[in-house]
């Protein structure tokens, strides 16, 4: 299928896994995701109060107020020439000032050493599912970042999805001469879990992560778009997944890698863990889980 070009927009041929939400008026647009981007253009009516702001190819979508599209959005060849537009789009400027207060209070109180970078573990469901990165990839990511800036010290912000273990894991990040947990309270130094209603929610620490100078990413469509948003246009450092051969093969997470982005590449394993605290919880999650089958990704 030839691409299709409608009022200056380039547009590309589907690619799976994506499902849209068409529109009578606009048939054309269940096939071209390229114009959207992954959930944009998403409440227009907020985004720009007045329809005059809008970017000048949006304009015929003012029949619109909410635009849903649902996918995975790792193909660059959709975005990759518009990420200047989609990063106007998608970015909040409320929540990412709101993350830089954050961040700048918890340095303020833990002064960084080094390079500051940002370290996304992907763990939660990923322990039972086998698909957990070795340790090796993140000491050699460490090391692209000393290289890469030429300092020898780093201070590592983690940021996870079970930040507890995350700690734990962050423990065995030699490489690290600092290690701050990106906790859910804005002020850890008073109580790092229970922090009143005042929690630092998964989308703060999205921006915050895309205001670093330096992120180490996970095999994760989150901290992937993080990186991908961000406007500082870091360095960024990713897996590129060589076992289990199986996923390697298909490409599950070659997204990660297409060389339109200019990231650092590093070989990585999963569901081979080598990190003594995800052995353990790999090991007291087998315990509860004692007759049920093991994880085709444990194979």
């Amino acid at each position: 299928m030839s691409n299709v070009t409608r009022e200056g927009i380039s547009c590309l041929p589907p690619l799976p896994p994506f499902s849209l939400i068409s529109n009578s008026r606009y048939p054309w647009l269940c096939r071209c995701p390229i114009t959207l981007a992954f959930h944009a253009v998403y409440n227009l009516s907020r985004r720009f109060p007045s329809f005059g702001a809008l970017p000048h190819n949006f304009r015929h979508f003012q029949a619109f107020q909410i635009v849903e599209l649902d996918g995975y959005w790792q193909s660059a060849e959709y975005f990759v020439h518009n990420l200047d537009m989609i990063r106007q789009l998608m970015w909040n400027e409320d929540t990412a000032v709101q993350a830089q207060v954050v961040l700048d209070g918890w340095l303020e109180r833990e002064p960084p050493v080094g390079q500051l970078v940002g370290v996304h573990l992907r763990l939660g469901d990923y322990i039972g599912a086998s698909r957990n990165l070795n340790m090796s990839y993140y000491r050699e990511a460490f090391e692209a970042v000393k290289t890469a800036r030429n300092d020898t010290q780093l201070t590592c912000l983690l940021f996870s999805d079970d930040i507890v273990l995350a700690q734990k894991v962050g423990e065995e990040f030699e490489a690290c001469n600092k290690v701050i947990p990106a906790v859910p309270c804005p002020d850890p130094w008073n109580n790092k879990y229970h922090c009143h209603g005042r929690e630092v929610g998964d989308w703060v620490q999205f921006y915050m992560m895309s205001q670093l100078d330096n992120l180490i990413i996970a095999d994760s469509s989150y901290s992937f778009w993080s990186a991908v948003l961000s406007p500082k246009k870091p360095l960024v450092v990713v897996p590129r997944i060589t076992w289990p051969l199986g996923v390697a093969s298909r490409g599950d997470y070659a997204y990660l890698n297409n060389p339109m982005y200019g990231w650092v590449n590093i070989d990585a394993r999963l569901g081979d863990p080598d990190s003594k605290a995800v052995r353990m919880e790999h090991l007291h999650l087998a315990l509860d889980r004692s007759g049920v089958p093991p994880s085709e990704w444990a194979a």
